[in-house]
């Protein structure tokens, strides 16, 4: 293992300068730079250690029973909560809501058991994604470093499925627990993001896109519309970004803010790590019998558009996940119908099963070249010689890590 390590930090910095965790506010500044620098120099840093829900709402208002289904989806969540062993938590939203509705159903939901004083809402909407509450959460995690935030949001209310309601209870089960809050941090001090379930393949996820983090954490991440932007770049360079799925987003789309300050933002990739990511992108499109090439265009493995918010909380170089749900599977799905089924949170270190077994079916984007490749473009760094990532290379030696 040590001497293939050794070979990958030799590759991984070939023909590139030294690469360094960027100071985190370099990220913020970008997407901030309305602000002087005097400004931002002063910003208020709190010791608070507490915890911190980030809920993200949207309610569609087509016809009324479109309008009532969600806002019992929002009721069950908030419920969910109350009865949770996070019952007292403060509880902050952003609701999206088409058609001018959004005061009203903002009343509506704040009227509902369990959310009362503890809600606060930080943005009422006609349009928008998951960006919008994730950016309210990484601004959050500047100003309070040591403490800790929740992620949900109301699945289940854009389309109504069963296997929606099954996985986001089982979702609202993992976040809500002891398991993922206080014993995580206890018992588990290095895990910064805990979910119900983590995937290495295709891409570093956490089922449904709900978590718990670390501020520490989350503070080295990229903003998240910045982090769209530029991993946009980095495939529309590679050709792997097509317009039909999401090619002119890096036009000024999004807040008039965002738009503003896109010309501020250094999407500069050097020569040497364009070529080496793309003669990764070449190892598989260069086949002429290839059957794994739509991987490489389907929008939510590569994250692009909206998609890119479900790989945003996994994305920089010192993730740590665990998870809670018994379930060991290495790919993004959970096995079966085991998400219907009720489960008992058990904390585990991820991965903490063989994941190799499923790293040949997809393309060598998706396996550790690709992730260095990524690394390096966004946050300047690649992971410590300590990390569990670079098992990753070496066939059935994800259970050490």
């Amino acid at each position: 293992i040590s001497q293939l390590h050794s070979a990958l930090m030799r590759n991984a910095f070939r023909n590139d300068e030294a690469l360094t965790l960027q100071p985190q506010s370099q990220g913020a500044e970008s997407l901030s730079s309305s602000k002087s620098s005097k400004e931002r120099a002063n910003v208020e840093i709190s010791n608070s250690t507490g915890t911190t829900l980030f809920y993200n709402i949207f309610i569609p208002t087509t016809n009324e029973s479109q309008t009532t289904r969600a806002i019992g989806i929002v009721a069950e969540q908030l419920q969910s909560i109350q009865q949770s062993d996070i019952g007292n938590i403060s509880i902050h939203y952003v609701l999206i809501a088409p058609n001018n509705n959004t005061a009203h159903i903002a009343r509506t939901i704040e009227e509902l058991p369990g959310c009362d004083h503890r809600c606060k809402s930080l943005q009422q909407v006609q349009h928008g994604n998951e960006e919008l509450t994730l950016t309210q959460l990484h601004q959050h995690c500047q100003h309070h470093p040591n403490s800790r935030v929740v992620y949900i949001h109301s699945k289940g209310t854009y389309s109504a499925t069963d296997s929606n309601t099954h996985l986001r209870r089982l979702m609202m089960t993992a976040v809500t627990s002891t398991k993922c809050n206080e014993y995580a941090a206890q018992r588990m001090p290095d895990c910064n993001v805990c979910s119900a379930h983590f995937s290495v393949y295709p891409f570093f996820a956490t089922t449904g896109n709900f978590f718990v983090a670390q501020c520490s954490y989350v503070r080295r991440l990229l903003p998240p519309r910045l982090y769209q932007l530029k991993k946009e770049y980095l495939l529309e360079r590679l050709g792997l970004l097509q317009k039909k799925n999401g090619g002119d987003n890096m036009k000024h789309r999004g807040s008039d803010e965002t738009a503003g300050m896109i010309d501020v933002i250094n999407f500069t990739i050097s020569p040497q790590l364009l070529d080496e990511a793309r003669s990764i992108v070449r190892e598989e499109l260069g086949k002429n019998d290839s059957s794994r090439r739509w991987m490489l265009f389907r929008p939510s493995w590569i994250g692009i558009g909206r998609n890119a918010m479900e790989h945003w909380v996994h994305s920089h170089p010192t993730i740590q996940p665990c998870d809670v749900h018994p379930t060991y599977r290495g790919s993004y799905e959970l096995v079966g119908r085991q998400y219907k089924r009720p489960f008992r949170p058990s904390l585990a270190r991820v991965p903490s099963h063989r994941t190799s077994v499923y790293r040949d079916e997809f393309p060598l984007w998706f396996q550790l070249p690709g992730r260095l490749v990524e690394w390096k473009y966004l946050y300047g760094a690649i992971p410590s010689n300590s990390s569990w990532i670079w098992k990753l290379a070496v066939p059935g030696s994800e259970s050490d890590a």
